[in-house]
């Protein structure tokens, strides 16, 4: 008895000390009458869903969405193999999730969201969740594409379940593909509830038209996909660039001028991805070519910043987190920038217009930061905390009053027009969720009792 009342007290400490925890996020499978009405289908035909945890106490009509990371589907091979894996289908997901970044449970880790309600919406449409059919075809290969319809009959189960309708303020973010999905939908949610403040954060969303390495075989299939899915385009960005080039609007030229709410974006200048499984370029190519590695590199940076400044940076109500490290999706532990704070953090003092940086771009340069890929084209955050300590290689983003943009308008650049729309990719495996801080908690606790046993305590 003794050793049970002082495992229960230590483990009730450790958890007061460690803090409370969110709660856990707990898969719900669309049924299927609402499913087959509103042809909310995975790739393989099986309903979609979510992953959905309550708001509490003073936060319970705020809402926080997370749109995951995945490749779409490039040809028929590509689509019907991955209609086969689990990111074709919801069969077989777990039944509970602690969540990562924005939607994760843990205080420690999203110490501002963490009791909001958190929704993360599974990706099993390789069609940047933009796909609106209604039937299986040979067109189709035989498989759904109906990501957008997903996300629709999702906000409608939380609308009728959830008092989703009742919500004050909307956060709706995407990692990678989900990222462009949440900048390319956030107009149907902002339209969806013009009561609410809808923000959106696109993590690592940003894929731009480069110039490939010279000899790489990397072919760009979007564009000859994009129109299968019969994809939604927000009608502001399809009206200019027209029909034959809605793909362009995915892309960090196009589509982030048509984002008519605030936003905050989190961005590697020196994306991995797109060096990488776009352009060809990696740690062979630097060793095979060193002077024209730089060169190459040096185009690239360049051609990253200047297209920031016309998209991104100061416009009105758009914050941002950007680091010059080589990376792709931004977790909670990518300190990389000079502040010690990770994107999470920036974005919440952003958010709530709290004392503190809000926003931040930590610029090497393109001769620094090569300097730093030549041994590896993996994480190099430590590296990057050296860059403009101070922050000052910008000026802070314009608190203008927020206004449509207008391909005329001096202060938009006007996008391209549909004869040179650019256009784009984006493959990305998924990754797995961080253990919750109560699991810690639980584990340490285990570890105190059998000190206690031991030392006969």
């Amino acid at each position: 008895m003794a050793y049970c009342a002082t495992a229960v007290f230590f483990a009730l400490a450790v958890a007061l000390c460690v803090g409370q925890t969110g709660a856990v996020l707990n898969l719900r499978i669309l049924n299927d009458s609402l499913a087959t009405s509103m042809s909310a289908k995975c790739l393989d035909g099986s309903n979609g869903g979510y992953y959905f945890a309550p708001g509490t106490g003073n936060n319970a009509n705020k809402w926080v969405f997370m749109l995951e990371l995945g490749s779409y589907c490039q040809d028929e091979q590509d689509c019907i193999s991955r209609s086969q894996t689990n990111q074709g289908t919801t069969n077989g997901l777990s039944a509970t999730d602690a969540g990562v970044t924005i939607v994760s449970d843990s205080p420690d880790v999203n110490p501002d969201f963490y009791s909001w309600n958190r929704v993360r919406i599974p990706y099993c449409s390789a069609d940047l969740y933009l796909g609106t059919r209604t039937s299986v075809s040979t067109e189709t290969f035989g498989l759904w594409f109906s990501g957008f319809n997903i996300i629709r009959a999702v906000i409608a189960e939380l609308n009728q379940t959830r008092s989703l309708a009742s919500a004050t303020d909307i956060i709706w973010s995407g990692e990678s593909a989900g990222a462009v999905a949440s900048f390319m939908t956030v107009d149907y949610i902002a339209t969806s509830f013009p009561s609410a403040s809808v923000t959106v954060v696109p993590n690592s969303g940003f894929f731009t038209v480069e110039t490939p390495w010279p000899g790489s075989n990397k072919i760009n299939k979007l564009p000859g996909i994009f129109d299968l899915w019969q994809p939604r385009v927000p009608s502001s960005c399809a009206a200019v660039v027209g029909s034959s080039n809605l793909s362009s609007c995915t892309t960090g030229e196009v589509g982030p001028l048509y984002v008519t709410v605030p936003s905050f974006w989190v961005i590697s200048v020196s994306d991995v991805y797109i060096l990488a499984e776009q352009l060809g370029f990696n740690q062979t190519a630097y060793s095979t070519n060193p002077i024209g590695a730089l060169s190459f590199f040096t185009n690239f940076y360049n051609s990253r910043i200047q297209k920031l400044k016309q998209t991104i940076f100061n416009r009105s109500r758009r914050g941002y987190w950007i680091t010059s490290a080589v990376l792709h999706v931004l977790t909670q532990g990518d300190n990389c920038t000079s502040t010690g704070l990770n994107w999470i953090q920036m974005f919440g003092n952003w958010y709530f217009n709290r004392n503190g940086i809000q926003t931040f771009f930590d610029e090497c340069g393109a001769s620094q930061t090569v300097s730093r890929i030549t041994q590896s084209m993996t994480d190099n955050c430590p590296a990057m905390r050296t860059c403009t300590p101070d922050g000052s290689s910008l000026p802070p983003p314009s608190q203008a009053p927020l206004t449509a943009p207008v391909a005329k308008s001096p202060s938009i650049s006007p996008p391209p027009s549909p004869s040179s729309a650019p256009q784009n990719s984006f493959t990305q495996s998924p990754r797995t969720s961080s253990a919750s801080t109560l699991m810690s908690a639980a584990y340490l606790s285990v570890v105190l009792l059998i000190l206690f046993i031991q030392n006969g305590l």
